[in-house]
């Protein structure tokens, strides 16, 4: 199932693990966490845009079920929402990305 990203498909049962994926995601981006959120691959700081993609991609698996069953599905999509907002180009962000 091809989820349009657009949508907000899923709701957030806990939002304690929602907001643990997007603290991950966060810490991870700033340098603060070695580990990706997901894979818990280790890259050079700062990162690829390629390379948080593919954190994005990891969490979309998770929550169309075909990788990571051990990841929590609240967890993954604060991962997914984290870094889409980190990703987003096409509109201003809430916060004005730092100088």
């Amino acid at each position: 199932m091809q989820l349009d990203e657009d949508e907000d498909e899923y709701d957030v049962s806990r939002p304690a693990w929602f907001a643990q994926g997007v603290w991950a995601v966060t810490a991870w981006l700033l340098g603060e966490l070695q580990n990706a959120p997901i894979s818990g691959e280790v890259h050079d700081y700062p990162y690829t845009v390629r390379q948080v993609g593919l954190e994005k991609t990891h969490a979309i698996d998770r929550l169309e079920g075909n990788d990571w069953p051990d990841v929590d599905r609240d967890y993954a999509l604060g991962v997914r929402e984290a870094v889409r907002w980190a990703l987003f180009v096409g509109k201003a962000r809430p916060v004005p990305a730092a100088a």
